[in-house]
Order: C-alpha cells, then sequence, then structure tokens
C-alpha cells in the first residue's frame, strides 16, 4: 500500500487494514487490531491517525459503509436488517444512522 503522500505504510498497518478487510463482517474492536499486529492500542491509534488521519474505529466503521454500498448497489433486494447483519452491526437501527451520518454530505 502506498498513502496519498507517497509514503509507505508500515507493516503493521498493513496487517490492521488486512485484517479488516478480511473481518469486516464482524465486531472489529482496537483490542483486535493491536492483537493482530503485536503492537499496543495506543500505537495501532497513533498508526492510523499518521496514515489516514483517522481512528482505527472511524477506519472500520467507513470500510464497513463502504460495503453496504457496495451491497445496496449490486445486491438491492437486501433489507436494512440484512445489510447490518452482513456487516456485523449489532442492530439495523445503529447501522441506518451511521450510514446516515457518514453519506450525510455525500452525492
Amino acid at each position: 500500500y502506498v498513502l496519498e503522500n507517497n509514503l509507505e505504510v508500515p507493516p503493521n498497518l498493513k496487517k490492521a487494514i488486512g485484517y479488516i478487510r478480511k473481518n469486516y463482517s464482524q465486531e472489529i474492536t482496537l483490542e483486535d487490531l493491536a492483537k493482530c499486529c503485536n503492537v499496543s492500542k495506543q500505537q495501532i491509534i497513533r498508526y492510523f491517525n499518521s496514515a489516514f488521519n483517522t481512528t482505527p474505529i472511524k477506519y472500520v466503521i467507513e470500510y464497513k459503509i463502504l460495503k453496504a454500498k457496495e451491497l445496496l448497489l449490486f445486491q438491492p433486494h437486501l433489507s436494512v436488517k440484512e445489510i447490518a447483519d452482513e456487516l456485523g452491526f449489532e442492530n439495523q437501527h445503529y447501522f441506518a444512522r451511521v450510514f446516515k451520518k457518514i453519506n450525510r454530505f455525500s452525492i
């Protein structure tokens, strides 16, 4: 992975991103990311803040919402509840709130 500013992504950040991509359909915690990379929770936070100017959990949520958009586009027959379940959200109402919040300003 190469970031927008052409900096190479640290190996542990690559591991964390790979973990998110592989496990996005489940709940992912800060502890999960730290454990998969064998670093502290604070170090994972630093990696994401430095590379993406966001927290790991916000990155996870935004990745899940990206996947939700793909599901809505390619599988429009799925209900909101089915999409929320597929993405590991605790319930469809929370998923809907997060989806609206993230997509509030996008067209």
